[in-house]
């Protein structure tokens, strides 16, 4: 197996940068659930109390 050193040079993780953490569990649920898939509010809140979703 060859390696290609221009893969490995680490260029391009200098110009990366990361700016905020992972998100937490749960913490997209209203965006997706709710303005994607078109939920309303207590049908998210119904799907939170049954353990569905966090």
């Amino acid at each position: 197996m060859r390696l290609n050193p221009a893969a490995c040079n680490g260029s391009m993780a200098s110009d990366a940068s990361i700016t905020r953490g992972a998100p937490l569990l749960g913490e997209h649920n209203h965006l997706v659930y709710g303005e994607i898939l078109g939920l309303s509010d207590s049908e998210i809140d119904d799907l939170i109390a049954r353990r569905v979703i966090w």
